[in-house]
């Protein structure tokens, strides 16, 4: 997830894409994706005019209530800074999640101007399809081109960029009912996490990640890090988010720390 807090934390746009205003906008949802289709337009003279938009928002959780940005802005301030300031990332951390509403005003803007669309859409990664189904549901009756990746977007080559690009299509009228209809409930639901199953994506709870993170943690000190980290790869989960159930894990007295629970590479945990 470092990508992750590299997004979050950067402004936009980002230095990877051009300050150009051009006809063709592709929509991605982290640095490492745009970086590496960044390196692919260039490659052809056809496509190096073309801008990339990169969401600035990380979907898979936090409250996602419809039509107030306020409330995910309040729940970032709740426990991002913490984070970042423990890890030294920015001086202010405060300050991403103040911007937060102006950058995806700014996002939004940059998608409704742009005269063709080029959404890429992954599998694998929930919040790479959360922000497909944002995207969709915000165009509403537009057309616009998909790029299917048999991956998440995120970990794809320049190489796999530019052999993809002649790969975009329009969005299907079915597939747009389907995406709308899907984010829309998942709106509703206004759950903590989205994660993805086999039925496809669904909200749950936030203790979701709890027992995981308590049997990971055992009845020995154990560095947040390694606690972590076999919850993130057998629950296809972010870091950050988990770091966030440990702290609250500890606020609970499940579990025990010996020191700042945000400094997870030094700090340990274990359950109580």
């Amino acid at each position: 997830m470092a990508d992750h807090r590299r997004q979050l934390t950067a402004d936009q746009p980002d230095p990877h894409c051009g300050d150009e205003d051009p006809a063709t906008v592709h929509l991605v949802s982290g640095l490492s994706a745009a970086g590496a289709l960044r390196s692919a337009l260039d490659a052809d003279p056809t496509t190096a005019g073309s801008s990339i938009a990169i969401f600035p928002d990380h979907l898979s959780c936090g409250p996602l209530a419809s039509g107030d940005p306020g409330v995910r802005v309040r729940w970032w301030q709740s426990w991002w800074p913490d984070l970042l300031r423990a890890e030294g990332y920015i001086d202010d951390p405060e300050s991403w999640t103040a911007r937060l509403p102006e950058r995806l005003e700014k996002f939004w803007h940059t998608v409704d101007v742009a005269a063709r669309l080029v959404v890429w859409r992954g599998v694998g990664n929930a919040n790479e399809l959360l922000v497909f189904h944002a995207i969709t549901d915000h165009l509403g009756e537009r057309v616009f081109d998909i790029v299917d990746v048999p991956h998440p977007v995120g970990t794809a080559t320049p190489a796999e960029f530019r052999a993809l690009l002649s790969t975009a299509r329009a969005i299907t009228p079915a597939e747009r009912v389907a995406s709308r209809c899907l984010w829309q409930r998942l709106e509703q639901d206004n759950a903590m996490f989205r994660v993805i199953t086999s039925a496809g994506l669904r909200s749950v709870p936030p203790d979701h990640y709890d027992a995981a993170l308590l049997d990971a943690a055992g009845r020995e000190w154990t560095p947040i890090v390694r606690v972590v980290a076999p919850v993130m790869a057998a629950m296809n989960a972010g870091d950050a988010e988990l770091f966030w159930r440990v702290a609250s894990l500890v606020d609970s007295g499940a579990l025990s720390a010996d020191g700042n629970p945000w400094e997870v590479k030094t700090t340990k945990v274990k359950r109580a």
